[in-house]
């Protein structure tokens, strides 16, 4: 979102600057802590120089100052509240830094990477958690070069990954390396690849709706595993050279790095189930409990359970028939009709959080308004 006015960029944020120093001022008058006696002449400094990313990082270092001054003596009575109330507008310092580049500055990514930071830093990510999500669409009109955008990318996906948005974290992660489709080796070395495709493949199995693993392995990325982390790319590998049966007996082999990564076998087997499934040709929908229970290596007396879950979870389009023991396949995650389906849902979704989104800002703003 971007707000329009008359004021230049640069007279916006002088004047948000001058608000913020005026007022934490006033809140810090009798606290003797260094930094904060020299926050605004830092400030001016940083302000002459027009240097923005400095201004950013220095925002957000003041949490750490604010967050550790004494709550209580006699000298400096800084009470809990005020703490908050003094590291609550660094948020909304920043969220307003952002809103006023155009859609198209690339100095929206600077300012965005860091309002993410601040809300990570505070435990306060679900506010811009929506916006990770779907930075890959969000920034296409920032002007980044491809470095930009490469630092953007991984670490969006790592702030995701690390308050545990495992679905984004992968859809961003997948992103970034496909920024590295054109590389060479050497480049791909130089940026340690071999990490974050590794940590892309395990999200991927970890998340139940990523079932298309042989998009997945034809990344470049994904393949330089075979040469840097080859027992990563072989368990990959498995979901799509073997079937059910082949796959619960030579997965064992894995152990070690299934401990490692934290995975469940139980979570593990359900996903090969659903990448078998989902491989399944359409042309007959009809499937007898018996066929089923071979093709996913379980009993007869599990596959109704198996089915109603694979449907709760977004996999299967299915139809559950009781009376003939048939399970009823419409479409799965695979189909193209259902992905453009799954698709149009997904943008009408993130329209009506922008507008959310949009209001819940436009609140915001009318509030420092207010208390100028």
């Amino acid at each position: 979102m971007h707000f329009v006015s008359a004021q230049t960029q640069e007279e916006q944020i002088s004047e948000i600057l001058s608000y913020f120093k005026e007022n934490l001022a006033k809140s810090v008058d009798s606290v003797h802590a260094k930094h904060i006696e020299n926050f605004e002449e830092t400030l001016n400094k940083l302000e002459e120089s027009e240097d923005i990313s400095g201004i950013l990082d220095y925002l957000i270092s003041l949490r750490e100052v604010i967050s550790n001054l004494p709550t209580s003596h006699k000298n400096t009575p800084i009470t809990i509240q005020r703490v908050i109330l003094l590291i609550l507008p660094l948020l909304k310092l920043v969220l307003l830094i952002y809103s006023i580049f155009s859609e198209t500055s690339s100095m929206r990514s600077v300012s965005f990477q860091r309002l993410y930071q601040l809300c990570d830093k505070n435990d306060q990510i679900k506010i811009i958690v929506e916006n990770l999500r779907n930075v890959q669409n969000i920034s296409k009109e920032w002007n980044l070069n491809l470095d930009q955008r490469r630092k953007l990318l991984k670490s969006s996906a790592h702030t995701l990954d690390r308050n545990n948005e495992s679905a984004g974290a992968f859809e961003v992660m997948q992103g970034y390396l496909r920024t590295f489709e054109r590389s060479d080796e050497k480049e791909l070395t130089a940026n340690l690849i071999e990490i974050e495709a590794k940590r892309c493949v395990i999200l991927a199995i970890k998340v139940p709706t990523v079932i298309d693993f042989a998009d997945i392995l034809k990344l470049k990325a994904v393949k330089y595993l075979q040469a840097k982390d080859k027992v990563v790319f072989d368990f990959m590998s498995l979901f799509t050279s073997t079937d059910t049966k082949e796959f619960t007996d030579i997965v064992q082999q894995f152990q070690t790095l299934i401990a490692e990564e934290h995975l469940q076998m139980d979570e593990i087997i359900k996903k090969k189930q659903y990448i078998q499934i989902c491989n399944l040709k359409l042309d007959s929908s009809n499937h007898s409990y018996s066929d089923l229970a071979n093709i996913l290596n379980i009993s007869i007396d599990e596959v109704e359970i198996w089915a109603i879950e694979a449907i709760a979870s977004g996999i299967l389009d299915a139809k559950v028939d009781q009376l003939k023991e048939e399970i009823v396949i419409k479409s799965h995650a695979l189909n193209q009709e259902w992905q453009s389906i799954q698709d149009r849902i997904g943008e009408w979704k993130k329209k009506f959080q922008e507008m959310q989104a949009i209001l819940q800002h436009t609140q915001q703003l009318s509030s420092v308004v207010v208390k100028k």
